[in-house]
C-alpha cells in the first residue's frame, strides 16, 4: 500500500497535477518537483499542504526554488512556505519561512529527509511556486586534483568534510551557524554547495563552517601546490563554540578583528566578566580624565568610533581622555595607556530626537601602538542577518547593581528590522540607520555606561563592528531588545573622515 501511494504521489507531481494538500504526501526517489496547486496559475485559498521527501538512507536531500511568488508580509503570517530538516514532529529542525517574491536559499538537509508545508489564508492569491529536489551523497574526500597555491583563496576542489570528519554547511544556509558569506555577496570567492574555501583569505588555510550545531566552523585537509610535486599542509583544527571567534590573528600585529587573547565565548545584564585582553578593540572614553562615560572601538591607530550622543554635549577634544588596553574600570592596569583627543567629529546628521545617526569619531593626539591588550576591530561589508549571535561589551550598569569593576560581556541575536519594529518591540521607532539585538525575554542586554561601545560579530574567524551601542528601553526588558548603530550604512563616511582629517 506505501508503494503504491509513493508511486503515485511522485508520478503525480512530477506531472505538476498534485497540490499536496490534505495528508503529507511522501516523494521519493533520485529527484523530484513539488509546486504549489494550480501552478502556474494562482493557488486556492485556505490551502494546507504538507510534502515529506525521504530519499535512500546515506543520502542528502538538496532543495532548490525555481519559482516564488508568495503573499508578502514582513513576518510571512499570511502565506508562506516552510522547510524542516527531518519529518518528524519531535527532531525534525525548523529551517526558515519564506513569502515575497524573493527565492528561498537552496538548503540540503543533514540526513535523508526533509518536510515542506505550503499554508494560504482566506484573502489574496499568486503565482506560488515550483522547487526541485534531489538525493546526493555527502560531501566525500578531496579529489586528486584538489589543491591551492598561497593562502588558498583561489581552491576551488570540492572538499566537503573538515579535518576531523565533520559535514560542511552551506554557503547558501544560515543553518544552523548563521554567517556572513552568502554567495549572493561574495561570487568572488566560488561559495558553491558547501565546499570548504577560505573567503576571509584565513592564514591557516580553507576551512567551512560545519553543520554541527555545536562546532561553528573548522579548517579543511587539503593539499598545498598545485604545480609540480605536491605537499600537505595540516594546518592546526580549531574547535569552536556555536557564535564563538576563531582568533586565528594575532592583534598585537595590528591586523583587525582578530584577538591575541581568546575571549570566553557564552554579563552586560546576564552575562559575564571578560577575560583580559579577548576584546583588545574595547576602549574607554573618560570625561575631564577621570569619570567613564563611555565606551568606544579601536578602528585604527588614531581613530576611535563611538556614539554620537556621547559627545553631544561635550564637543571639545579637550574634555575627553581616550584609555586603551583598560580592563578594570576603577582600578589602574599595567596594560592600560591614556590618549589625549584631538579631534571630534559627530555625523552631520545626528538626530537627538529620534537618536538616529548615532555615530562620531574621536582622533587621537598620538597614535596607539597595538599589543595583545590594544588593537582594532574589523568594519563590516554587509549586514548580519537575523538570528546571527553577536557580542556587546563595556562597563555599563549590570541590572541596577550600579557600574561593575570588570569589563562585561552579553551574547545577544540580532532581531530582524521589521520584528523589532513591530507593536510588541518598538512600534516603528527603529530606522534603517539601527540595529536591533537581544533576547524576546530580556535578561541580557547592553546599558548605561556601555553607550559607545562595540556590538561586534563573528565571521570566519574575524570580528566586525556591526554596530555601536546607542539606545534602548530600559535594561534587559522582554521585548525591548538593545538597539545599536548600524555601521554597514556608515563605511564611505568613517572613510572620508578619516582620510581628510
Amino acid at each position: 500500500m506505501w508503494l503504491l501511494c509513493l508511486a503515485a504521489c511522485v508520478l503525480a507531481v512530477h506531472g505538476q497535477t498534485d497540490s499536496g494538500c490534505g495528508s503529507p504526501h511522501i516523494m521519493g526517489g533520485e529527484s523530484g518537483i513539488i509546486t504549489s496547486m494550480n501552478y502556474p496559475s494562482d493557488y486556492d485559498n485556505n490551502a494546507a499542504c504538507d510534502w515529506q521527501i525521504i530519499v535512500a538512507e546515506g543520502k542528502t536531500v538538496s532543495v532548490k526554488f525555481e519559482t516564488f511568488n508568495v503573499e508578502s508580509h514582513s513576518s510571512c503570517g499570511y502565506d508562506y512556505v516552510a522547510m524542516w530538516d527531518g519529518v518528524e514532529d519531535s527532531s525534525a529542525t525548523y529551517i526558515g519561512n519564506y513569502c515575497g517574491t524573493t527565492l528561498p536559499p537552496s538548503v540540503t538537509s543533514l540526513g535523508n529527509s526533509m518536510w515542506i508545508r505550503f499554508r494560504s489564508d482566506a484573502s489574496v492569491t499568486r503565482q506560488g511556486f515550483k522547487l526541485t529536489y534531489e538525493a546526493k551523497a555527502p560531501g566525500a574526500g578531496a579529489l586528486a586534483s584538489d589543491c591551492y597555491t598561497g593562502n588558498s583563496v583561489d581552491y576551488r576542489g570540492t572538499l566537503a568534510v573538515t579535518q576531523t570528519g565533520k559535514t560542511c554547511q552551506r554557503w547558501d544556509s544560515q543553518y544552523p551557524h548563521s554567517h556572513r558569506y552568502n554567495p549572493q555577496y561574495y561570487p568572488q570567492f566560488g561559495l558553491e554547495e558547501n565546499y570548504c574555501r577560505n573567503p576571509d583569505q584565513d592564514s591557516g588555510g580553507v576551512w567551512c563552517y560545519t553543520a554541527d550545531s555545536n562546532t561553528r566552523w573548522e579548517y579543511c585537509d587539503v593539499t598545498s601546490g598545485c604545480a609540480g610535486g605536491t605537499t600537505t599542509t595540516q594546518a592546526p583544527t580549531t574547535t569552536t563554540t556555536a557564535g564563538s571567534g576563531t582568533g586565528t590573528g594575532t592583534g598585537g600585529d595590528g591586523s583587525c578583528g582578530a584577538p591575541a587573547i581568546s575571549p570566553i565565548l557564552n554579563r552586560v545584564v546576564g552575562g559575564q566578566d571578560a577575560r583580559q585582553g579577548s576584546w583588545p578593540w574595547q576602549v574607554s572614553m573618560l570625561l575631564y580624565g577621570s569619570s567613564h562615560v563611555c565606551g568606544g572601538s579601536i578602528i585604527a591607530p588614531n581613530w576611535i568610533a563611538t556614539a554620537a550622543h556621547c559627545v553631544d554635549s561635550n564637543r571639545s577634544p579637550s574634555s575627553w581622555t581616550i584609555r586603551v588596553g583598560s580592563h578594570r574600570r576603577q582600578s589602574t592596569d599595567s596594560t592600560q595607556r591614556d590618549h589625549a583627543v584631538s579631534r571630534v567629529i559627530m555625523h552631520e546628521r545626528y538626530n537627538s530626537n529620534l537618536i538616529d545617526n548615532d555615530i562620531a569619531l574621536m582622533k587621537l593626539s598620538t597614535s596607539i601602538t597595538y599589543d595583545d591588550y590594544a588593537s582594532p576591530v574589523c568594519l563590516p561589508t554587509v549586514d548580519a542577518p537575523g538570528g546571527t549571535m553577536c557580542y556587546t561589551t563595556g562597563w555599563g550598569s549590570t541590572g541596577g547593581s550600579g557600574l561593575p569593576n570588570i569589563l562585561q560581556q552579553g551574547k545577544v541575536p540580532v532581531v530582524d528590522r521589521s520584528t523589532c519594529n513591530s507593536g510588541s518591540y518598538y512600534n516603528g521607532q527603529i530606522t534603517d540607520n539601527m540595529i536591533c539585538a537581544g533576547y524576546t525575554q530580556g535578561g541580557v542586554d547592553a546599558c548605561q555606561g556601555d553607550s559607545g561601545g562595540p556590538f561586534v560579530c563573528n565571521y570566519g574567524g574575524q570580528w566586525t563592528l556591526d554596530g555601536i551601542v546607542s539606545w534602548g528601553y530600559g535594561c534587559a526588558q522582554a521585548y525591548k531588545p538593545g538597539v545599536y548603530t548600524r555601521v554597514t550604512n556608515y563605511i564611505s563616511w568613517i572613510n572620508d573622515k578619516m582620510a581628510n582629517n
